[in-house]
This record gives structure tokens, sequence and C-alpha cells, in this order.
């Protein structure tokens, strides 16, 4: 996780999560002098109930599978933007397919039947080859159906008829993309 938005998202929360609840507010600091329980001992709660601890941060997703599967053409571009480039393919057994690029390659979609189907992830940049990086794509992290050293596959899983996570090689412990059939074997 080497997206400084991210990190800076991550420390603004947990600084906010971690300052007392007497210091959570959203007008500015002069409006109201400073009261603590110390300067005022007549208003001391008898005993001080902590703040809870911070919940766990969730990770950014890099691309929402699931706004995206399945979906028409212009649904896939009200989520990811223009396409950058769109051909046509003819893959094996489905014929003639509109095969579009977003993101500056980051993604690629083909649309079979008309909806989107077998999705490409490209930007993986700081993932690690883990079943938890599943949640990057919006998806929950559960235990693969199958594994090897270079690829872990999942079925069924958010309603998708296939992920597959790749590494680029074996022990490089990094993703190199996501591969996601949504219906179309």
């Amino acid at each position: 996780m080497n997206d400084p938005r991210v990190l800076a998202l991550i420390v603004v929360a947990s600084l906010a999560a971690c300052a007392p609840a007497s210091e959570r507010t959203t007008a500015p600091a002069e409006s109201a002098p400073a009261t603590t329980a110390a300067s005022r001992p007549e208003d001391a709660p008898e005993a001080a109930v902590p703040d809870p601890a911070p919940g766990p941060v969730t990770p950014s997703v890099i691309l929402d599978v699931g706004a995206v599967a399945g979906r028409p053409e212009g649904s896939v571009e009200a989520a990811l933007g223009k396409p950058d480039a769109c051909e046509t393919v003819n893959p094996g057994k489905v014929g003639p397919a509109r095969k579009c690029t977003y993101r500056g390659g980051a993604a690629e979609v083909v649309f079979i039947h008309d909806a989107a189907d077998w999705i490409t992830v490209n930007d993986t940049k700081g993932l690690k080859f883990e079943a938890q990086s599943l949640v990057q794509l919006g998806l929950p992290a559960t235990t693969p159906a199958a594994q090897s050293p270079l690829a872990m596959v999942w079925k069924g899983v958010g309603g998708l008829r296939e992920v597959t996570m790749f590494t680029p090689a074996i022990g490089s412990g990094d993703v190199s993309y996501f591969y996601v059939k949504a219906a179309t074997e």
C-alpha cells in the first residue's frame, strides 16, 4: 500500500479515532473555550470511560467488480470513465465481442452478449499475492477453491463465475493481475 492518498486517509482516520470524544468536533476551536474534567472537578465523572478502540481500516478498492460485472457498456463507462480504446475481438466459443480498455490500461472489459463479462484488472501495484487481496475488487476475502504457486482461483465469490489472481513469478509475492469471468466460461 504505497498510495499516499490511502496512507493519508489512514493517518487522519486513526488520529480522529484516537482523540477523546470531548475533543471531536466540527466547529472551529475558537468557538468555545476548552474545558476538561480536570479544570471543573464538580463536573468530573466518577469513573472515566475510555473511548472505544478504532475499528480495522478497510483497504481502498482498486476496481469494484460488482459495479462492472454483468452491466452494459454505458453502466461500465459510468463506473470506470470513458474507455481509452475499444476493438472487436473474437474469443473462441462466444463469437465476436467488444473489448474496451479503461483508465490507461488499468482495466480491460470484454462485453459478451452486451454485458461486461470478462474483466482484467491490471492496476495491482503494491498488492500481495494472498487471499486478502481479493478485497481490492470489492469482494470478500475467502479461501480460494484452487491455488498454485502462480495463481489463486475463486468460484462463485460475489456471484461471479470465477476470479483468478496471478503472480508474475513463483515466490515474487506480488500480484500481476486479476482475471474475472462474470458469467461466460
